[in-house]
């Protein structure tokens, strides 16, 4: 019996060596890393305040009929392009950008 003891420890200190180990690689993954992918991914591009005052420009445009303004006029959120006729921007307006730029 004492032999069995003595075993059943070393399996217990094994696996609580590898849950201990697989908590830190996380904790390092997430201090590193993950927190700024989940950031990235998880918040819309447009709900910003760059992203609001983008949106707040485009429709003043497209109010005023600023050809220009809506059509060639971009801005850079996260590395991407947008422009006021992108769907993503979710503004209804009339000015066709196919004659503009």
């Amino acid at each position: 019996m004492k032999n069995k003891k003595g075993f059943e420890l070393g399996i217990t200190t094994i696996i609580l060596l590898i849950v201990g180990l697989l908590f830190l690689v996380i904790i390092v993954f997430l201090i590193t890393d993950g927190f700024e992918n989940f950031k990235v991914n998880t918040e819309p591009l447009l709900d910003t305040a760059q992203g609001g005052a983008f949106k707040q420009a485009c429709d003043i445009s497209c109010k005023g009929e600023d050809k220009i303004g809506y059509c060639c006029k971009n801005v850079s959120i996260y590395g991407k392009t947008f422009y006021c006729y992108d769907k993503s921007v979710e503004l209804e307006c009339n000015i066709d950008c196919s004659e503009v730029c």
